[in-house]
């Protein structure tokens, strides 16, 4: 299965990610390395996230305030948001 993140996905990562650097350096480059795990969980895993709403699931970032939200097409893992938890819950539903 392959990863693919949406852009505007990709920008919430960056956001986040620069966001933390900027508060304190290194927390942007682990906030970006528990992504990738939990990225590489669902591939490995695909039914592991909580179901959302239809096809879309959501898995936490281990030690951050954030979720990963995604659908499975096929052999595809499509990453639709990264979710804080402080947001409106259903914001990303414009990204469908």
């Amino acid at each position: 299965m392959k990863a693919r993140f949406s852009s505007a996905a990709r920008g919430d990562l960056t956001e986040a990610a620069n966001e933390y650097e900027a508060r304190q350096p290194g927390v942007g480059a682990r906030f970006r390395a528990q992504v990738r795990r939990s990225v590489d969980r669902i591939i490995a895993y695909p039914q592991i996230g909580a179901v959302v709403e239809g096809d879309i699931r959501e898995v936490r970032v281990s030690g951050f305030p954030y979720g990963i939200l995604y659908a499975i097409d096929g052999e595809t893992l499509r990453i639709l948001a990264l979710a804080h938890d402080a947001r409106e819950p259903g914001w990303w539903g414009s990204r469908l």
